[in-house]
């Protein structure tokens, strides 16, 4: 194998980044609303704009890059 795919499987292969806000959140939410919250963070809505409502309705201020983050897997979260 070349340098570069050596060093692109030892990445894939390392632990992701830390726990996100996003699962913090989520793993102190009654189960309604976390089902909602989850359908939201699998569906269309912009994080920018999922990440405004987050703030309004639960005054917590969860950024937008970091629902993307969330989104494309890129956290420890176990989803």
């Amino acid at each position: 194998m070349g340098k570069l795919k050596d060093l692109a499987i030892e990445f894939a292969n390392r632990s992701r980044g830390p726990q996100c806000s996003v699962s913090k959140l989520l793993g102190g939410m009654s189960t309604q609303d976390r089902l909602e919250l989850e359908a939201e963070l699998a569906g269309a809505v912009p994080a920018s704009a999922l990440s405004e409502a987050i703030n309004k309705l639960y005054g917590v201020v969860v950024k937008a890059h970091i629902i993307g983050r969330h989104r494309r897997g890129e956290c420890k979260c176990p989803s």
